[in-house]
This record gives C-alpha cells, structure tokens and sequence, in this order.
C-alpha cells in the first residue's frame, strides 16, 4: 500500500518540499496511538495552507521541532474521505470528512483519531472550502470569543449590549478574514476596523462585507499619510479598541497595544513582519535581522504598567493546543453550520487551489503576503499516479 505526501528533511527553501512516494497506511501525528482502536484513515482530497507550513519549512516552528523534528511532513488541515473507520461506527467509508491533524496533511493519506474529524456533506460544502477552514476559523475563534472578550459571571449579565471594538492586522487573509466574518455572526455586537497592506484587498474585503471600517497601508503611503493616522482618524483616537489582533510582531505591537482602550487586550499569534516575503530562504542577512527585531525592536511589554493602563497582552499558538479536542469539536461543527446557512460568507472563489506537486508555487505565495483568502493543495494529480 503506497502514498504520497511532501516531506522535509532539513530547513531550506523550497527545494527542501520534496514529494515521495511511500509504503504504509499513510502519515500518522505525534499524537496518534498506534494501538489505537478509534484511528481513521481517510484519503486526503484537498489540504489548506497555512503560514505555519512556510515556518515548518524554514525551521522556526516550535511545536514541530518540538513533537516532530525531520524529516516532517507539513499541514495541519484537510478534507477527504473516509477509507477505515476503525471501530467507529459512526463513520462510513467513503464518507466525506473534514479533519485536522498535528502535521502530515501535505499528503494523499492520513491517519488521524476519531475526536478530530468531523463529517460534512459535499453537495453542501465545497471540498475545498472545508480543507480551508479549521486552522483559520479555531484560530479565529479562540482568539476572538475566547481570549479577547471577557464572559459573563454565573447568572450574571456584565458587559451584555455593549458594542466592543476591535482593529484586525491583514483582514483579508485567512485568519483575518475569518475573525472578522466571526465578529459579524448573529448576536455579536462588534464594530470591526480591518488593515490591508495591498489597495487591490479592498475591494475582496467589501465583497465579504465583514468589516466597518478599512484601511489600505498602500493606499496610505500614495497619500503620505501614517495607517494609524488614518486609523485614527476614521475611527477616533480618544476611543481605542476593546481588542486588537495582530500576526506580524514587532512591526506592528507597539503601536497595537498603544491603541487599546482600557480593558483593552492585544491578542498576538504570529510575527509575519520580520521574515523575508520572497525568495523562500532565511539568508545571514534575514537571520540578522531577526535578531535585530527580536533583541532591539521587539515591543517589551511591562506587567508593572499594564496594571494601572488596564491593558493586557495575550499570545497563543494553536499547535500546542491539540488536547483541547472539545474546543475543535464544538468549534468546527458550529463553524460549518453558519457555512452551510450563509452566516459566514464563503464561496470556491475565496480559495485558491494548487496541486500537491505545485507545493512551492504555494508557499511563495503565501510569503509574499499578497494573497487574500485560503491556499489549498489538491492531491488530484498525486492520487491518479498512484492508483
């Protein structure tokens, strides 16, 4: 029994994608138990991309590193069918699933538990589409309603009906959209302020109609003006924002958390600005400044002055939060729904879609920060040279 599957040996730049055929029941997580009696196997149709994957590649992703090491196989969601499901009653081979894996999506099979699958019929949901959403819709998630919005107490109705306001980094992007399509579902009351770097993201960001207010770096710099001038002035600088989100680091953090009001919480969960956008690899010079913005520019920030500005900073990486299978299921089968009913809006034109050997066409697109949108491989190609 032979697959296919991208592998990397070393860090590198997209040469280090290497795609192989290999012998066996398909890539199997750091968390899947052999002996397991609750492990599904399905055949991967379409895996999302994600910028995690690029990181992997180069090296700097912890939670591989970590649980893996190389030679790894990148790719943490996909959407395919069902070839054993085990002891699982509840699943039918052929059935069409979306699942989440820790690492091994870039292949044509995988074997994954039962707790991170989810069943989804096709006629409804476009293949594609599905593979796109989890990373960014629990990343969304679990940065918007579980981190940056303070809950109720038992019985208790503090905050209800206040409208909160909330600046989102790179709205047009996976994750930046999904947060701020989340902040539109029915009975949320948030005033959305999204930032582009590209003017060309606009227009996609109005065709989602996801966001109150948004601003355009490039559309800023033809004019001569600072973005957080025009933030500030399109949206009140004596206001501040309830929560801001922000994936790029130390470009941006400072003056993130300078503009939140008190209460107010910054949710970081990438450092996007201070790797290269082209090229594919991290040369002495990207290594150099690295260091630079992580020892000279990176934002430090000071718990003695957070206490009396009311001001917290709150960071996550959804890899290490594999365990929380409850938090995937309850997510993921909420997230569909409001798919399939159109209260998140998506369409097969929001995915861009390449094939498993194209790999490293992908992954220079999504460094190059001009995409908007999900990227998604599809293993068509890699499945008809197998069979």
């Amino acid at each position: 029994m032979s697959y296919r599957c991208i592998q990397i040996d070393a860090p590198g730049g997209y040469d280090a994608l290497n795609l192989r055929t290999l012998q066996g029941s398909g890539v199997t997580g750091p968390n899947v138990t052999a002996a397991a009696t609750d492990n599904v196997q399905i055949e991967v149709r379409f895996t999302g991309i994600n910028y995690a994957d690029v990181c992997i590649r180069w090296g700097l992703y912890e939670s591989a590193k970590k649980f893996v090491g190389f030679p790894i196989t990148p790719g943490f969601e996909f959407s395919g069918i069902v070839l054993d499901p085990g002891t699982n009653k509840d699943l039918k081979v052929g059935q069409w699933v979306v699942a989440v894996s820790m690492f091994g999506g870039y292949s044509t099979r995988v074997i994954v538990p039962r707790a991170q699958v989810i069943p989804f019929d096709p006629n409804e949901l476009e293949p594609s589409v599905a593979a796109s959403l989890p990373c960014a819709a629990l990343t969304a998630w679990y940065a918007l309603f579980v981190l940056s919005t303070p809950g109720t107490s038992p019985g208790g109705s503090e905050g209800k009906g206040r409208r909160r306001r909330i600046l989102v980094h790179s709205a047009a992007g996976g994750v930046g959209s999904m947060l701020c399509r989340l902040a539109n579902l029915p009975g949320c009351n948030y005033y959305v302020v999204g930032i582009v770097g590209a003017a060309s993201k606009v227009q996609k960001l109005e065709e989602w109609e996801c966001c109150d207010v948004i601003v355009s770096k490039e559309e800023c710099n033809k004019r001569g003006v600072d973005f957080w001038d025009e933030i500030d002035q399109l949206s009140g600088p004596d206001v501040g924002f309830d929560a801001v989100f922000d994936a790029n680091g130390p470009s941006t953090l400072t003056q993130s958390y300078n503009h939140l009001r008190p209460e107010g919480r910054l949710i970081t969960y990438g450092f996007h600005s201070t790797l290269p956008k082209k090229g594919g690899r991290l040369t002495p010079c990207q290594w150099m400044r690295m260091a630079y913005d992580y020892y000279f520019k990176q934002k430090t920030f000071d718990a003695m002055r957070m206490v009396p500005e009311n001001r917290s900073v709150l960071g996550f990486n959804l890899s290490f939060l594999f365990e929380r299978t409850d938090l995937y299921a309850e997510v993921m089968t909420r997230v569909l729904k409001h798919v399939v009913s159109g209260t998140i809006k998506t369409s097969k034109s929001d995915v861009t879609v390449y094939q498993l050997e194209d790999v490293g066409k992908a992954h220079a697109a999504i460094e190059s920060g001009l995409t908007t949108g999900k990227l998604v491989l599809s293993t068509s190609n890699a499945l008809a040279k197998i069979q």
